[in-house]
């Protein structure tokens, strides 16, 4: 039996991440709010939420992203997503906020996921196919304010270009046999058709390009913009709806998808791929994954789903 604790909020909480297994994060409208989980009860719980940083009115939070290297320590780096802004920020393992290192209220897009390249590199991933990067080390204050300036759009693959509803960094380079290739981080895009994308990075070369939009820069780049992504493997043909929602395990050999057809659908890797290995013809070389299964259980739209990192359990909301 589930021992289920509620609580109320001023607002609809649209987003949620663990910070830890004593830390709740959530977005309440423009607010974070940590809710600390080391009393049973339901009031000593509510009583416990604290507000972690207030965005300024209109931001509504739709995703918390953690950098996942930064957890190691006592300042965990923290950005927070949503319709044309994204802020980041740093938090103690208790949630305390720290710091604001820098934010955009202005961004043109909605930012469904990022990834920090370095500590000055952000790579944001938008409802638009492609990537976004921005350049935080130009700090005009004490915090980075992001400008038009600070960013490099890198488009998506020729003939991909097509709206997202959802993006997710996959971080782990095991799913690359030959650890010397350049791709080192996939991105998985849910589409409006339905389809789910897998993109690969050259990292090393997008730090490059970035700082190539400065004065000082060098006047030629070694590869063209449009070498920098590639589609590496496509999944189609079981979602009748958008995919609102995609998650995998640590070696992404399982990819979760959840969509606006009240679905989950388990998909399982068949192979890897080795870059350096002689292709028989010009096109990709791709991933490939199959269904393993597809299942009901909501009675609307599968708005989030998350593998649990410690078991074989998954957690969805809808």
């Amino acid at each position: 039996m589930c021992d289920l604790k509620t609580v109320a909020t001023h607002l609809p909480i649209t987003a949620v991440e663990f910070l830890n297994e004593r830390c709740l994060l959530f977005g309440e409208g423009s607010w974070l709010k940590c809710s600390n989980f080391s009393d049973g009860s339901t009031t000593a719980m509510a009583s416990k939420i604290s507000v972690v940083y207030s965005l300024p009115n209109g931001c509504i939070i739709h995703r918390i992203c953690i950098d996942e290297a930064s957890k190691q320590s006592n300042c965990i780096l923290l950005t927070l997503l949503g319709i044309r802004f994204w802020a980041a920020i740093r938090v103690s393992a208790e949630g305390q906020l720290i710091d604001v290192i820098g934010m955009d209220e202005n961004f043109p897009l909605q930012c469904l996921d990022c990834y920090w390249l370095s500590s000055n590199c952000l790579v944001l991933s938008t409802c638009k196919f492609g990537i976004f990067l921005c350049d935080t080390s130009r700090k005009t204050a004490a915090r980075f304010v992001a400008s038009r300036q600070s960013y490099l759009e890198i488009p998506a693959p020729d003939d991909e270009n097509c709206f997202l509803t959802s993006a997710t960094f996959l971080r782990n380079e095991s799913i690359i046999q030959n650890q010397d290739a350049p791709c080192r981080i996939l991105l998985a895009c849910g589409t409006m058709f339905s389809d789910l994308l897998l993109v690969g990075f050259e990292s090393i070369h997008l730090e490059d390009y970035l700082y190539h939009c400065q004065p000082d820069a060098p006047a030629a780049l070694s590869r063209s913009m449009k070498e920098l992504l590639h589609l590496m493997g496509r999944l189609t043909g079981r979602h009748k709806g958008v995919i609102y929602s995609i998650d995998s395990n640590s070696d992404q050999s399982i990819i979760l998808t959840a969509s606006d057809d009240r679905s989950i659908v388990i998909w399982r890797r068949k192979n890897s791929i080795d870059p350096a290995a002689p292709s028989e013809s010009d096109s990709p070389r791709l991933l490939t994954y199959e269904a393993q299964c597809q299942l009901y259980g909501h009675e609307s739209r599968v708005w989030s789903v998350r593998l649990s990192p410690s078991s074989d359990l998954f957690y969805s909301a809808g």
